[in-house]
């Protein structure tokens, strides 16, 4: 508020004085750079550096009011220009400074969460693969388990059908020895049958030979 009132305090007592004499063109342009500034980002982004363009303005109009034509106005007007010009240069260097240290520290918080969640999502793929594992191994030992079972049950099977098989023969032995009749010295039951006898006598040879050839396993 102070430094647009003297700003308008200066630049009417420009306008004042130029109607007696001719304003110098460094102090015009001294002006108009310090206009420039104030009503720009110097007045926010760099106040101490405007404040002193203003001071140094307030200066040469100080001189053109007391020596219009001497070189010492246009030096203080050329150095009031100066100053202005310096404080946009500044503001546009500290806005520039502002951007870039924003920028870093959002781009150093984007980092930070990329970061967090690339762990995050490492550690659940972790977790997976060994539980997955895990889960492998215990499939595979309970395949293992089911397979042994499964061969124990198929050798047992076997070993009954077997033992099935050599009662059977023994069974059938016991059957052809007892059809047999040189078994027991008895003739066959035909023999015994039959009203007339025969008169060829039953070949003892034919009983031995049937039941010789009979052997249980």
């Amino acid at each position: 508020m102070k430094t647009t009132s003297l700003l308008i305090a200066v630049l009417s007592a420009g306008v004042l004085s130029s109607c007696a004499t001719t304003v110098p063109k460094e102090l015009v342009d001294a002006r108009e750079a310090y206009r420039r500034a104030s009503f720009g980002t110097a007045s926010q982004a760099a106040p101490a550096e405007l404040h002193v363009a203003n001071q140094a303005l307030a200066e040469a109009e100080q001189s053109f009011q007391k020596d219009p034509d001497s070189y010492r106005t246009r030096d203080l007007a050329y150095i009031a220009q100066r100053k202005s010009q310096f404080a946009e240069a500044t503001a546009s260097i500290n806005i520039q400074q502002k951007n870039e240290a924003q920028a870093k520290n959002d781009f150093q918080t984007t980092q930070g969460k990329v970061v967090a969640k690339t762990k995050q999502d490492l550690n659940q793929t972790r977790s997976a693969l060994a539980a997955s594992e895990r889960n492998g191994e215990a499939t595979a030992e309970k395949l293992s388990t089911e397979q042994l079972a499964r061969a124990d049950a198929e050798k047992r099977a076997a070993d009954s059908q077997a033992a099935l098989a050599r009662l059977a023969a023994v069974s059938s032995c016991a059957k052809l020895r007892s059809a047999c009749p040189g078994s027991r010295g008895m003739p066959s039951s035909n023999s015994l049958l039959s009203a007339t006898p025969s008169t060829n006598p039953p070949s003892p040879v034919f009983g031995r030979d049937c039941c010789n050839s009979v052997h249980v396993t």
